[in-house]
């Protein structure tokens, strides 16, 4: 091997480290939390997921409220409206 391959191998061996060791956990955390987020929506438990399902509730109003409607959602089914 010449030195500028022997040097290219070195660097790419510290790029990868640097990757595996900077890069890769953070991505994986922010991965895990946007999954446990999604999951978090399912009406049912998932994956040992026990909570509670995420409840919100939004009111549509015209205006001067000639018309409302009050709506609730768990998970991602509609739960009640009104």
């Amino acid at each position: 091997m010449s030195d500028n391959e022997k040097e290219e191998a070195r660097n790419l061996q510290m790029e990868f480290e640097w990757v595996l060791h900077d890069e890769i956990h953070p991505c994986l955390q922010q991965l895990r939390s946007i999954l446990t987020e999604c999951c978090s929506r399912f009406p049912m438990a998932l994956f040992g997921n026990d909570q509670q399902c995420k409840v919100d509730r939004f009111v549509f109003s015209s205006p001067h409220d000639q018309v409302k409607c009050v709506v609730v959602l768990t998970g991602d089914s509609i739960t009640n409206a009104c």
